[in-house]
């Protein structure tokens, strides 16, 4: 995989070459993204980095990105292992395109793709199975990467405000796999097995998105998936924009996901923007998330306990027009559940509450 995304890559940002070139973009239908946010802790950092296009040809909308993300993770072992420094990179790519079929029906398509660790956790559970099992010539370092695909129709039943849209897709992920040993008590060998490190999900997306009245406009988003050796997940996300008057806009989110046997989640966002005037833009939001805690399918428990997040940021946006610039910085808090008595005492320091510092800058120009 990590030699498929290189061409995938060069073909995304190919076009940049021929920047003079008025076929391969027309004027005013072509914008390209560059975002980028950092999180930063004691023990962990994370700045992930995303350069990204899009460009309207007739009939079709072709979109993409490409994408750098790079962890530093202090690894600080409850006991067994030693306490390291570990530094890790993921690319990724998507690619999306639209073709119109009339004003009224739009056909989408997707693909996406990562190679590397995606996520602090990860980074940290890799490290302790490396330094548990390295020796032991059965066992093989993880090797996270992941791809999905998606196809979909939007019918636009009051074009240019509202529509109704159904997604249907497939995800194959490869994932740190949990390492166990197991005994033969009538030989006293021992064997090294891991869990399975590769799961596929299939997932069906629908969303409403309407235009109540002059000042509001409402989302809501259905999600059912099922990921293999587990049951039924599904998800439900209402969304709000309202315009209180010309210059604030206030946005509301709220939702839930559940899945058995014991798997409960609720979050909900609340955004003010302030137009200052046609350049400057300021923003506040909170962000709160809570879960359960992991669905867990193996006997080594290496499952997330239950969590809450909280997250407020403030945000300052200037534009003219064809070109904006975002800035935002903000503290973002996590609060896990005692891990003391369960399946992953051993994680007890990976599973522990942090306060993050979020910055992120993001750039955007049409031409």
């Amino acid at each position: 995989m990590k030699y498929f995304l290189r061409p995938v890559i060069l073909a995304v940002l190919t076009p940049t070459i021929f920047a003079q070139s008025h076929d391969l973009f027309p004027r005013g239908a072509n914008r390209l993204d560059f975002e980028t946010d950092g999180l930063f802790s004691g023990d962990i950092d994370v700045i992930s980095s995303k350069l990204g296009f899009e460009q309207v040809r007739g009939s079709w909308n072709f979109s993409g990105s490409v994408g750098q993300t790079h962890h530093r993770v202090e690894y600080t072992p409850t006991f067994v292992t030693s306490a390291a420094t570990r530094r890790e990179g993921a690319q990724s790519f998507d690619l999306q395109i639209e073709k119109t079929i009339n004003p009224y029906l739009t056909l989408t398509g997707s693909l996406a793709s990562s190679q590397g660790y995606t996520d602090h956790r990860s980074i940290w559970i890799s490290e302790y199975y490396d330094q548990l099992n390295g020796l032991n010539p059965a066992y093989r370092e993880a090797d996270p990467e992941s791809f999905s695909g998606s196809l979909g129709l939007q019918w636009n039943y009051d074009p240019g405000n509202s529509f109704v849209s159904v997604t249907f897709s497939q995800a194959d992920t490869v994932i740190v796999p949990g390492w166990e040993t197991e005994f033969d008590e009538m030989t006293g060998d021992s064997f090294l097995f891991s869990t399975n490190d590769t799961l596929r999900t299939f997932s069906g997306t629908a969303i409403w998105n309407a235009v109540v009245n002059s000042r509001m406009r409402a989302q809501q988003t259905l999600r059912i998936g099922r990921t293999q050796s587990r049951k039924i997940r599904t998800r439900f996300q209402s969304e709000l924009s309202y315009a209180v008057t010309n210059d604030l806009t206030v946005r509301l989110q709220l939702g839930g996901a559940h899945e058995d046997p014991s798997f409960i989640a609720r979050y909900g966002g609340l955004g003010v923007v302030y137009e200052l005037n046609p350049q400057w833009q300021v923003s506040l939001n909170y962000r709160y998330y809570e879960d359960t805690g992991e669905v867990n399918t193996s006997n080594f428990n290496t499952s997330a306990p239950a969590i809450a997040t909280r997250e407020i940021s403030a945000g300052l946006r200037w534009s003219n027009g064809n070109t904006s610039v975002l800035g935002s910085v903000g503290y973002y808090g996590i609060d896990y559940e005692s891990v003391a008595g369960t399946g992953n005492v051993f994680f007890s320091r990976l599973y522990q509450d942090r306060d993050f510092t979020a910055v992120r800058l993001a750039v955007s120009h049409k031409f």
